[in-house]
């Protein structure tokens, strides 16, 4: 049995890597495109039974074996080019993610500075306001004892 494989390298003979029949051998070759001498005929035998890449640009099995080899590298060129953009597709939209969370936490952040610093603020002032008010108490309390040492004072001169 013989078959190509996938890369178009060559024929694969499935009983031990030997040619059974000649005339076979001889009409494949031809087939091919393969010149048939006595010093090729060795070189093709173990290209088509070992796969060795072949190296004749004339050569119908290099000619397959190098429009296969460029259909490969052009596949995988394209799935590698498919596998990049994808890849920076979602690094993209894990940036585009990130920036949108970063900004929803620093407004929430401004507007919890600002909440906060209304808060001090007002604390502050209630603050301040609390002792000025027990300031003033204390003041007149303590005025009013002045103030009435003073009436008393003018209530004895008056009389």
């Amino acid at each position: 049995m013989t078959s190509i494989n996938k890369f178009g390298e060559g024929l694969i003979n499935h009983h031990h890597h030997q040619y059974n029949n000649s005339n076979f051998k001889t009409i494949l070759l031809k087939t091919l495109g393969i010149s048939i001498n006595s010093n090729s005929i060795d070189l093709h035998k173990k290209r088509l039974c070992n796969l060795i890449a072949p190296t004749d640009p004339k050569d119908a099995v290099t000619k397959a074996y190098l429009l296969r080899k460029n259909d490969v590298l052009t596949d995988s060129v394209n799935n590698l080019t498919i596998t990049y953009t994808s890849k920076m597709n979602r690094i993209e939209d894990n940036m585009k993610q990130f920036q949108n969370s970063y900004e929803l936490q620093m407004n929430g952040m401004k507007k919890q500075k600002g909440e906060l610093y209304t808060t001090i603020k007002n604390d502050i002032n209630s603050e301040a306001k609390q002792i000025e008010i027990t300031f003033r108490n204390k003041l007149i309390t303590a005025n009013k004892s002045f103030m009435n040492k003073i009436e008393l004072r003018f209530d004895k001169i008056e009389e």
